[in-house]
């Protein structure tokens, strides 16, 4: 098992938590590809956006391999980029949630570059797998794995969704 499983898995699972937002209430996303001139914030393309982190996010967690590996890490290196010039243009969102009131932040941008690298390390050098590993010898090792990967997922998702709305809450 790659020592770069768990932030490869929570970066997949960030994926779909990111992605199914944007599939059902894309404003946020919208807000953020009008700020950068794309699609004129077409609510198609953000949601597209969102079916194809989904897809990418679910193909890393059951079937991984050294080609999701590689698109895992390619979205990431996206997001890093649309987030470069988000913060340049001073746009409000980032688009990674379905909120409008998620702005783009330094460390919304470290987190996706180091995530990106996981990625692309786990690519380059020992593939992550998904779920079907759940069969081969340690079991317990490649569930605990899994369920770290989770929680890191979810927890990198509260602090880029939930704590800016939080803290523009406490600041009214």
């Amino acid at each position: 098992m790659s020592p770069l499983s768990s932030p490869v898995l929570a970066a997949a699972v960030l994926l779909i938590l990111t992605g199914v937002p944007k599939i059902y209430r894309p404003g946020g996303t919208v807000v953020a590809l009008r700020g950068l001139g794309v699609g004129k914030g077409s609510t198609a393309v953000a949601r597209l956006i969102g079916v194809a982190e989904c897809g990418i996010g679910v193909g890393a967690l059951v079937v991984g391999g050294r080609w999701l590996n590689c698109a895992v890490a390619a979205a990431y290196a996206g997001f890093a980029i649309v987030l470069v010039l988000l913060l340049r243009r001073g746009v409000e969102s980032c688009g990674c949630s379905s909120s409008e009131q998620t702005p783009p932040t330094i460390s919304h941008l470290v987190l996706v570059i180091a995530l990106a690298g996981a990625a692309a390390g786990a690519a380059f050098t020992e593939p992550v797998r998904g779920i079907a590993t759940l069969g081969s010898p340690g079991v317990g090792l490649t569930i605990a794995v899994f369920g770290l990967g989770a929680v890191a997922g979810w927890l990198a998702w509260a602090v880029v969704s939930l704590l800016p709305e939080l803290v523009a809450q406490k600041a009214r």
